[in-house]
């Protein structure tokens, strides 16, 4: 009891107790100091490896419109022409705009209906097709239009049309398209393109397609058109005889001497190749004249 009371009276006499010395130093020095520097992981513009953080992507009303996803069959008759001129006007001036999302509503007003309106549907297909996410929706309406001889369609958007559909995979539905571009507007280009639409298709066009190419060559004789042409019939054993022909004046009309001489050379191949072919009727393993 007595130890006690002489502690007390020790502690009154010192006072409250005092922190140590070194922490008092260390406090002051920290007040002194400066505060440190910002650094990129402060910023909340960059990630935690101080790399700046994107943009948010803002959202793309075209990929979340429903209206926009692959219809499941056609919502009605077509409309009357008047209405479709005044759709197609709006379209025209939005598109301009580039509203894209507002374009396809207004487009989507006339598209999918029968008889397949292809001012509406085609040019609803190529509005479409660059979003891959609507890709599907784009290749139904563009079936649709390539394929619908529409009086009231210009040989410039069924041009348009295959050319954009062609890239993925439409050959058939593109070599379409061109036919009736070219039944509207009968020039070289036109019939060029469809050979090529022609040669896209797997295997056994080459005759129509070197057909068109002969079209164009006798409209406008680029000897590109003339050079093609030989090369696709030479794959057909019954056009070797033309191929032959085609291939000596190819090498006549050549730029080079180079060119020439390989053309020459080609029609000299078919010459040897015709003469070893068997004639028609000839019973198989009967040698050649």
């Amino acid at each position: 009891m007595r130890s006690r009371t002489r502690l007390a009276r020790s502690r009154r006499r010192r006072g409250p107790a005092s922190a140590p010395l070194g922490a008092v130093a260390l406090w002051l020095v920290a007040c002194s100091s400066p505060a440190p520097e910002a650094t990129k992981l402060d910023d909340p513009k960059h990630n935690q490896y101080g790399r700046a953080q994107k943009p948010p992507r803002p959202e793309n009303p075209v990929l979340k419109s429903a209206e926009l996803d692959t219809p499941q069959g056609t919502v009605g008759a077509a409309l009357p022409k008047a209405e479709v001129d005044a759709i197609v006007a709006r379209f025209e001036a939005e598109r301009d705009q580039s509203a894209t999302v507002q374009s396809a509503a207004t487009l989507l007003e006339c598209a999918n209906r029968e008889p397949t309106t292809v001012r509406c549907d085609g040019e609803l297909a190529m509005l479409l097709l660059p979003i891959e996410k609507r890709r599907a929706s784009a290749l139904y309406y563009a079936k649709r239009a390539a394929v619908q001889d529409d009086p009231d369609a210009s040989a410039e958007l069924y041009a348009r049309l295959a050319e954009a559909i062609r890239p993925h995979g439409l050959y058939e539905e593109a070599a379409q398209a061109y036919a009736y571009a070219i039944a509207r507007d009968d020039k070289a280009e036109y019939h060029a393109r469809r050979s090529a639409m022609l040669q896209s298709k797997r295997g056994g066009n080459e005759i129509e397609a070197a057909d068109e190419l002969a079209k164009a060559y006798a409209m406008d004789p680029k000897w590109d058109y003339l050079r093609d042409e030989a090369i696709l019939r030479a794959r057909v054993p019954d056009h070797w005889e033309r191929a032959r022909e085609l291939f000596l004046e190819v090498a006549e009309t050549a730029a080079t001497p180079e060119l020439k001489e390989k053309f020459e050379a080609r029609a000299a191949q078919l010459e040897g190749m015709i003469k070893e072919r068997p004639k028609p009727g000839t019973p198989p393993g009967t040698p050649a004249p």
